[in-house]
C-alpha cells in the first residue's frame, strides 16, 4: 500500500507496486487503465503517468495511444538508480516545487535515461540517514543538489557512492554549478553602466551560489569606486514571497532611493516587480529589476524580466559526464564544472533618468 508518511516519492512507490503487480497479467495483455489505477492507490492520474513511464522506459510494458498498456516482459531489469537529493535548507519544505530544480530535474532524468539509469527525487533533512535512504532506493550514485547542512554533508562524503554536487560546490566532492562570479559581475556591470549607484540585493544566507555572487557585487563596487554602502543588502528565501517582503522593505526606505535591485533569483525578482507595483513605482522607469535562472515565467511577467539565463541543459549533461567517469573509473579527482550563463536584456531595466 501506498505509504504517504514515507520520504519516497508517490510515483516511485507505485512504480514499485505496479512491478511487483505485472507478473500476474500475462504477456501481450492489458493492465487496469489510468483512471482505474489512480482509483486503486488513491493517487491522482500525474503520478500514475509518471510510474507507468518508468515501467515503459524500462521494458516491461508498452504504452499505446488509444489501445490501453499492454505488458512486454517479466524478466527483472538491470536499471542504475541516481538519487537525487534535495536539502531542504532552513527555511524552506521542499525545493523540488521551484521553477529551477523542477527544471533540473527533467534534463538530468533525460539525460541519465541516455545512460539506462533512472533518476529518483528524495528530499533530505538534517536528521535523515543517508546510508538508509540510499539502500532503499538500491541507488548506484547520488546527485546532491544545493548547499546541505554539515550532518548531511558529513554524513555523504561517508558513503561508498560516487556523488556529483549539482548547482553548488563542495570542497572534496565533484561539483556542476554556475559561474556565478562572471553572471554577477555581468550583472553589475550593466547596471552601473545604465546609471544606477543605489542598488539592493536580495541575498539568501547560507547559501553558496548566493554568496559568490554577493561577493562578486562587493569587488565590482570596489573597482568602479562605488562606497559599498551603496549596495543595501536584504534577505530574501529563493520564493516570490519572500523576494516581495524584501523588495517592498527596499523600496519602502525613501532615505535610500534605490534604483535597481538584484533579485537573487528569477522568483524573487517577480515578487520584487509586484512590490513595486503596490508601492506605485513604475518598472523600469523608477527601479529597474533583474532575475537570475531564466525560467520561463521570467519572459511572460509585466513588464519581462531581464535575466541571467542558466543552460540547464549543459548544467545536467555535464552532471552525467562526471558521474559516469566516476563509475567507469572510480578515481576522479575533485573537479568543478562551471556553466556559463546567458545575459538576456528584457523590459525591467533601463538607464536613470
Amino acid at each position: 500500500m501506498i505509504d504517504r508518511n514515507d520520504f519516497t516519492p508517490l510515483y516511485v512507490q507505485v512504480y514499485n507496486l505496479l512491478k511487483k503487480e505485472l507478473v500476474h497479467y500475462p504477456i501481450g495483455t492489458n493492465i487496469p487503465p489510468e483512471r482505474n489505477l489512480c482509483e486503486m492507490y488513491d493517487v491522482d492520474r500525474v503520478t500514475i503517468r509518471k510510474a507507468l513511464a518508468m515501467l515503459s522506459d524500462e521494458g516491461y510494458i508498452e504504452r499505446r495511444q488509444g489501445r490501453g498498456t499492454k505488458v512486454v516482459c517479466h524478466e527483472e531489469k538491470s536499471v542504475g538508480t541516481v538519487l537525487f537529493l534535495l536539502s531542504q535548507g532552513k527555511k524552506m519544505k521542499d525545493r523540488i516545487g521551484e521553477p529551477f530544480y523542477a527544471r533540473s530535474f527533467d534534463a538530468l532524468e533525460e539525460q541519465l535515461q541516455k545512460m539506462n539509469k533512472r533518476l529518483i527525487y528524495s528530499k533530505v533533512l538534517p536528521s535523515d540517514d543517508i546510508w538508509e535512504l540510499c539502500k532503499n532506493f538500491e541507488a548506484q550514485a547520488v546527485i546532491l543538489a544545493c548547499t546541505p547542512d554539515d550532518p548531511i554533508l558529513n554524513r555523504c562524503k561517508t558513503l561508498d557512492l560516487p556523488i556529483v554536487c549539482y548547482n553548488t560546490c563542495i570542497e572534496g566532492i565533484p561539483s556542476v554549478t554556475v559561474d556565478n562570479d562572471s553572471a554577477a559581475s555581468v550583472s553589475v556591470k550593466y547596471l552601473i553602466d545604465l546609471g544606477h549607484r543605489n542598488i539592493g540585493f536580495i541575498q539568501v544566507p547560507g547559501y553558496v551560489n548566493s554568496e559568490k555572487r554577493l561577493d562578486r557585487y562587493m569587488i565590482e563596487f570596489n573597482n568602479f569606486q562605488i562606497p559599498k554602502s551603496n549596495l543595501c543588502i536584504v534577505d530574501g528565501d529563493w520564493t516570490e514571497e519572500g523576494g516581495y517582503r524584501a523588495a517592498y522593505k527596499l523600496l519602502s526606505d525613501s532615505e535610500r532611493k534605490i534604483t535597481a535591485i538584484f533579485g537573487g533569483n528569477d522568483s524573487m525578482a517577480i515578487g520584487a516587480l509586484r512590490a513595486a507595483k503596490d508601492l506605485g513605482l513604475r518598472v523600469p522607469e523608477d527601479v529597474s529589476i533583474i532575475g537570475f535562472d531564466g525560467i520561463f515565467q521570467s519572459s511572460i511577467t509585466s513588464p519581462s524580466l531581464t535575466t541571467l539565463q542558466v543552460d540547464l541543459h549543459s548544467m545536467a549533461e555535464s552532471t552525467c559526464m562526471v558521474l559516469n567517469y566516476i563509475l567507469t573509473n572510480r578515481n576522479l579527482k575533485d573537479i568543478k564544472v562551471l556553466v556559463s550563463t546567458n545575459f538576456i536584456i528584457r523590459e525591467s531595466t533601463t538607464s536613470v533618468k
